[in-house]
Parts: structure tokens; C-alpha cells; sequence
């Protein structure tokens, strides 16, 4: 999502103007820290998780709702925060980190229903989250790969992912409004995945072309919005299609 966070153009001293063992050096480190924020994101979405089903066990349900949005709000902060501090060190990698865990504890309502709609289906809990984190990871990995092979520039996508993310955020409200059937879901969180491939395209190309090369922070948090993203809307998916078998 690097067009929707900032500049899309490349920029003057970017790491694909450098020689190749800077660059490799950049791209080891935006992995690092992409790989070191979705393991916190994990950790944020087990105790996310935790307490939704430990709040809905005890009858403790009625306050739920406005404790996630107070979390979403943080998650928010926290990004925007984490962006503007992208290139001090070390309050980025504080950053990074406390935004990592909230981006997961805001997931808690969506993981404890997929456990809910896995246990309903005669399934280990966790099957459908671990499905859902399995063919992201897929996606992701495939997509990246294709990328640094093909060598492809795929930066002439951001105008057209960035008015589709646009689209999808202002249908996405209009849903909070007026909810929707198993059949809008489907295609709603279908089509918003494949906005979210487009990205893991468009960012793993632009990571080089837009950022110096002290602001690995910023190519780990896109790389993490992408991943994160897309594995919602694959395990709404998953959800509803398990609780259209019951």
C-alpha cells in the first residue's frame, strides 16, 4: 500500500539507484522487519483472539464492541505515528512493533469467529485461520518471488489499486450500514483480496524504486498491510463458506 501511504513516484537516492550489495542489504532488512512484525502482529491476534473468547465465555459481551473499536483506533495512531517516524531509529522499530501487536489484537472478533464456524463444522479451531494464513502465504511468497525474477516494474498499478482501495473502503462503510448477505461477503472480500494481490505486486516492486535506504521500516509496514489484509478477507471467505455447509 505504499501508493496509499505516500509518494508513489520513485524518488531521488532510491536503493534501486544503488549498487548491488546495498541493495541486497535493504531488501534483507525490509524482510526482517516485515518478518519481525508479523510475528508480533501473531502474538497481537492470540491475545486478541484470547479476549473475545474469554469476554463471550463469561457473558462479558456487551462492551466488546466499543473496546474494539477503541483498539482500532490505537491501531490507527499507531500506524500513522509509525510512518512519521519511519527513518528515526529506534522509536520506528518501537513503532513498528507496538502497531505489529495491535494490527493483530484488532483481529481477535474475526479469529474467534473463525474458530466458532470451525468448531460448528466438527473441526479443530483453528483449521480455518491456519487455512486462510497457509494460501496467504502462498500468494505472498509466489507473487514476491515473481517479482525479483521477472524483474518487472509494476509501479504503473498504484493509480488504479489506490481509486479500487478507495472503492472497496467506501462500500466497506456502506456495509457497516447496511449488512450483508452470505453472497455479497463472497464477492466483496474476493474482489478485495485481489486488490490486495495487486499490491503484494505493487509493493514488492516499488520497495527499491521509492525508498532510501533508511527506510526499510516503511517497505516492512506496506509488506505487512498487504499479508495482514489479504489474510482477512481470504478467511472471511473460508468463514463463510464453512457455515454455508452447516
Amino acid at each position: 500500500m505504499a501508493n496509499f501511504l505516500g509518494a508513489a513516484k520513485p524518488v531521488n537516492g532510491n536503493v534501486h539507484a544503488m549498487d548491488g550489495t546495498t541493495r541486497l542489504a535493504f531488501i534483507k532488512k525490509v524482510y526482517l522487519y516485515f518478518s519481525f512484525s508479523l510475528v508480533l502482529t501473531a502474538i497481537g491476534g492470540y491475545f486478541g483472539y484470547t479476549f473475545v473468547m474469554n469476554r463471550l465465555a463469561s457473558s462479558e459481551g456487551r462492551g466488546l464492541y466499543g473496546i474494539m473499536i477503541g483498539l482500532i483506533v490505537l491501531e490507527i495512531v499507531a500506524l500513522i505515528i509509525t510512518w512519521f517516524v519511519r527513518k528515526k531509529d529506534p522509536i520506528n522499530k518501537i513503532m513498528l512493533a507496538i502497531y505489529s501487536f495491535l494490527s493483530g489484537a484488532t483481529l481477535g472478533p474475526l479469529l474467534a469467529l473463525a474458530a466458532l464456524t470451525a468448531l460448528g463444522s466438527g473441526v479443530p479451531a483453528g483449521t480455518l485461520i491456519l487455512q486462510a494464513f497457509l494460501i496467504t502465504a502462498v500468494v505472498f511468497v509466489g507473487l514476491t518471488v515473481y517479482v525479483f525474477v521477472s524483474k518487472k516494474d509494476f509501479s504503473f498499478m498504484g493509480g488504479a489499486l489506490t481509486m479500487l482501495l478507495m472503492i472497496a473502503i467506501g462500500i466497506g462503510l456502506m456495509f457497516l450500514i447496511f449488512p450483508m448477505g452470505r453472497g455479497a461477503i463472497l464477492l466483496y472480500s474476493g474482489l478485495t483480496a485481489l486488490i490486495f494481490a495487486g499490491f503484494m505486486l505493487y509493493d514488492t516492486s516499488m520497495i527499491m524504486r521509492k525508498y532510501t535506504t533508511d527506510e526499510y521500516i516503511a517497505g516492512a509496514i506496506n509488506l505487512q498491510l498487504d499479508f495482514v489484509i489479504f489474510f482477512m478477507h481470504i478467511l472471511r471467505i473460508l468463514i463463510v463458506l464453512a457455515s454455508s455447509r452447516d
